[in-house]
């Protein structure tokens, strides 16, 4: 609900404070998005236990994510990082987060383009939530 006689908030551009009716709201600290990976019906696939496999199989210089520890990836190029447990149901939780907004969204997308390509036959969908 606005105030009478207040202008609706346009969208920013990534990266940029958002301003409302009642001044500047800016995001502090780490920036988080969640993904949410659902296995497909059907397989006895575990998607940590394929993660997982599909690191150590192309650990070294032909990967763009690296192990800093367990559940717990960097990207070569973007700053950020992105930590994934199995939750219950078979789920993979995975937050992306970085300290810099404008470089989010290339994590977000190099990780969701590492699953779709390494274990995409395994997936039925990915949520993302904004946090």
């Amino acid at each position: 609900m606005t105030t009478p006689g207040a202008a609706a908030a346009a969208p920013s551009p990534p990266g940029r404070a958002v301003t409302r009716a009642f001044g500047p709201m800016q995001k502090e600290g780490p920036f988080m998005k969640i993904l949410q990976v659902v296995p497909r019906q059907g397989t006895d696939a575990n998607l940590k236990t394929l993660l997982k496999e599909t690191e150590r199989h192309l650990r070294g210089p032909h990967t763009t994510f690296r192990r800093t520890r367990e559940g717990r990836w960097k990207h070569v190029k973007y700053p950020g990082w992105i930590q994934w447990d199995q939750a219950a149901g078979g789920l993979l939780l995975a937050e992306i987060q970085t300290k810099v907004t404008d470089h989010e969204w290339q994590l977000l997308h190099a990780f969701i383009g590492y699953l779709d390509r390494h274990l995409g036959e395994q997936i039925e969908s990915i949520s993302v939530y904004y946090r």
